[in-house]
């Protein structure tokens, strides 16, 4: 027979269907290049697009993409069309079958769009997001931009998707008309994921976790926890009880430390205090280290001023470390170094009330208080008073 190459037609775009994909990029993190994965979606009848970076592609991002892409939209695609993405797909059958990942069908389930997965080696099938993983990949990372956070890069995608719908037109129409003509599914609630994984509190208080380590206040040494890992944030539970936050880290070998999980065990330990990592890793305004070395010596013990300074450290969670800070100089200008003065300070600017303000000429004519008319009794009645309770007295 005649070998006769595959033959291609074109389709109508259907209204309320998207196609969603990663692609892979370069930034410049460090004076290094760094690898980070772009979540494409587009839609197919208005073109409209969103784009998210991330570190990876695992499931966490994956939906944390589409909730994303769901919330620019304005509401959810009724199809959505995949590549075989390990978060969606466990198993790749015959034709269009496929065997889904659990959490995959819950979070379809609980969006109701239909999915749709291409045939292996056929990115034709959803080129319009292959076409977006290119532009995305030559107009906003070519020359490869300086990296400095997720939450920043983020910003600006988000922006230049902003950008494009503004300016974007097909056939003779914008992007921002065409998208109002979409058949999307209601968007009333948001699907909150995390990986949960199991962690026990080393004697460092600390957890590990993706070859870094979080801490947890001091009481939880030793004990089990459970590890909920979101896109980008980390929060560890015992006992149903969220017990410590942390930004989420990559890399390797990196610590999250947070100083107030510490704090009551450098009270104990307070020789300690001086070489505690948490302690030199915290970037406190020098201040509180000149308010720290004063307290020791009106003390005349370096143990005491220590744990009494701790104390002061703790109301820097309530009140902040830059208000603390303020207090700390008001009272190293008048030679006033404890705890109880630090606490005065602090109860007499959250109780004291400013004086009020007179009342403006315009403001008292509207009162009309000429109108109004006091009866004031006279002064030789009160002496007269007073007269009589002399004599009674006398009596």
């Amino acid at each position: 027979g005649i070998n006769q190459k595959e033959g291609f037609l074109k389709l109508v775009p259907l209204r309320g269907s998207m196609q969603a994909d990663f692609g892979e990029v370069y930034v410049i993190q460090d004076k290094m290049p760094r690898k980070i994965h772009v979540f494409c979606a587009k839609l197919c009848y208005s073109k409209v697009e969103f784009v998210k970076a991330y570190p990876g592609e695992s499931t966490e991002f994956f939906f944390d993409g589409l909730t994303s892409a769901f919330d620019f939209f304005g509401g959810v695609p009724r199809k959505i069309i995949f590549d075989n993405l390990k978060p969606a797909v466990k198993e790749v059958l015959t034709g269009r079958e496929r065997i889904l990942q659990e959490e995959f069908v819950k979070f379809q389930s609980f969006y109701c769009f239909e999915s749709e997965f291409c045939g292996p080696a056929k990115g034709n099938e959803k080129g319009m997001v292959e076409n977006l993983v290119k532009y995305v990949e030559n107009n906003y990372f070519l020359p490869r931009v300086e990296f400095k956070s997720f939450d920043i890069l983020n910003l600006e995608l988000k922006e230049k998707c902003h950008q494009r719908l503004k300016k974007g037109r097909y056939e003779g129409e914008s992007w921002g008309k065409r998208i109002l003509d979409e058949d999307f599914l209601p968007l009333k609630e948001r699907y909150v994921y995390a990986r949960i994984k199991e962690a026990k509190v080393d004697t460092y208080q600390l957890i590990h976790l993706e070859k870094n380590r979080y801490s947890v206040p001091t009481n939880y040494i030793g004990k089990k926890v459970e590890v909920h890992i979101y896109p980008f944030k980390v929060k560890v539970i015992y006992k149903g009880k969220v017990i410590a936050e942390h930004e989420r880290m990559f890399g390797k070998n990196k610590e999250s430390l947070n100083p107030y999980h510490f704090l009551p065990l450098l009270r104990k330990k307070a020789r300690a205090y001086e070489q505690a990592k948490v302690i030199q890793d915290w970037g406190l305004p020098q201040i509180y280290e000149k308010y720290h070395k004063m307290l020791q010596a009106h003390l005349s013990s370096d143990s005491k001023g220590t744990r009494e300074f701790i104390d002061i450290l703790k109301l820097t969670q309530q009140y902040t470390v830059e208000v603390i800070a303020k207090v700390l100089n008001e009272l190293d200008e008048k030679n006033r170094y404890s705890y109880q003065d630090v606490l005065s300070v602090l109860r007499y600017q959250t109780q004291h009330k400013p004086k009020t303000e007179l009342l403006s000429k315009e403001k008292l004519e509207t009162l009309d208080l000429d109108k109004h008319t006091t009866t004031y009794m006279s002064l030789n009645t009160y002496n007269e008073l007073l007269r009589k309770v002399g004599c009674e007295n006398e009596r």
